[in-house]
């Protein structure tokens, strides 16, 4: 009955480590992502302003594709470094 209980004991103590470490991945992925919008909404309000010229398409598409990026570390549950990784090779890829 103890071994179990010790096995019990460990599975639980190895589940709880995965789930914190996600719930942490997903807090830094959000404040990332919350910091980048707000970076963003200070450009358009710049625009607006005239403090600045228009939004270039490059920087639309920057943003689109850090978006995504946060979106599907958020999905995945994967760290922003492998998912830029596995973006990079899957647009590689479909672009031939």
């Amino acid at each position: 009955f103890a071994a179990r209980e010790d096995r019990y004991i460990k599975h639980l103590l190895t589940w709880r480590r995965w789930e914190l470490n996600r719930v942490d991945l997903r807090h830094q992925v959000l404040l990332r992502k919350l910091d980048r919008l707000i970076q963003y909404l200070n450009a358009v309000r710049a625009v607006w302003s005239n403090e600045r010229d228009q939004i270039l398409p490059e920087e639309k598409e920057e943003h689109s594709r850090q978006t995504r990026i946060f979106d599907l570390c958020l999905r995945s549950g994967a760290p922003e470094d492998e998912v830029k990784l596995v973006l990079s090779e899957f647009e590689e890829d479909t672009s031939d």
